[in-house]
Parts: C-alpha cells; sequence; structure tokens
C-alpha cells in the first residue's frame, strides 16, 4: 500500500501537492495497513478539518477512528466516535458508511454487552438485525449468531 501511495504521489504530484481531507484518508488507510494505528488514528481525526471533505467524510472517519480506537483496547473512545458516526445528521450516507453501519452496530453491541450494559447492547444488536436481516445469505450467520445472542440477553433474570 505504501508503494502505491509513493508511485501515485510522484506521478500525480499537482494532486498531491495540496494536502486535502481525501488525500489524508489515503494516507490513514495506508498507515493503518502498516500497523502504525497511533498515526492512523491521528490522521483520520485530520481528515475532518482539511478542505475537500464535509460531513459525509466526518462521518466515515468517525467509523475508521471508531476502530483503531477499538484495536487500540480503547472501548469508551471506540464508543464515542461510533456513536457519532451511527447518529450523523447526514440525510444521506457515504457508501462508505453504508457498508460499515451494520458490522459497526454489531460492534457496538458486542462493547456494550462486554461492559455489562444489556439494556444498549440488545438495542444495538436490535439495529443490526434489523438492518440485515435480508442481507445476502452469506451474511446470515452472522444475524442468526446475534439473534441468539439477543434472546440470551433477553432470557437471564433481572433484564
Amino acid at each position: 500500500a505504501r508503494a502505491y501511495l509513493t508511485q501515485s504521489q510522484q506521478r500525480q504530484p499537482i494532486w498531491w501537492k495540496q494536502r486535502n481531507g481525501i488525500l489524508v484518508f489515503v494516507e490513514a488507510q495506508v498507515l493503518e495497513a502498516e500497523g502504525k494505528l497511533p498515526e492512523a488514528l491521528e490522521s483520520y481525526r485530520e481528515v475532518v478539518r482539511l478542505p475537500n471533505v464535509g460531513e459525509d467524510c466526518r462521518q466515515c472517519a468517525d467509523f475508521y477512528v471508531g476502530r483503531l480506537y477499538d484495536r487500540m483496547d480503547q472501548p469508551d473512545s471506540a464508543l464515542a466516535a461510533y456513536d457519532r458516526a451511527i447518529h450523523s445528521t447526514v440525510l444521506t450516507q457515504p457508501s462508505g458508511a453504508r457498508l460499515a453501519l451494520g458490522p459497526t452496530l454489531r460492534r457496538v453491541g458486542e462493547l456494550y454487552e462486554a461492559k455489562g450494559d444489556q439494556e444498549r447492547a440488545r438495542d444495538y444488536y436490535s439495529q443490526f438485525v434489523a438492518l440485515w436481516r435480508d442481507a445476502d445469505s452469506e451474511f446470515q450467520p452472522s444475524v442468526q449468531e446475534i439473534k441468539s445472542r439477543l434472546a440470551k440477553l433477553s432470557a437471564e433474570p433481572g433484564r
């Protein structure tokens, strides 16, 4: 990924000359692929402060910020970023957000379940199931797994 990015920067120097949100987003993805999570996190956070971004990119960046905090074992920060992404006021979701929403709802449910917050876990699991109930057959095992978790959470005493 780094070699491809460097090659693109060399072959299209005018396009890369002015730093903007889209370019920083690409750089962040490369840093993440290289395992440089703190640097990638800073780049994703920078995305929203640069030109050529807008609210759509902020939402996408928040999905990535949440994922990086999650990978860095910072669940509270991950939940905050995921919450911003999920509850964005953007009326038309960019394609990246549409792809990330289902897995994010599931992951947020898992994080709340791990924290012992069964009510929020059930809420996010339910949203995931509703969103993916008609997903392709290859994704249905994931939906069934979350349905089972929902049933278990609902059956626990005092819940």
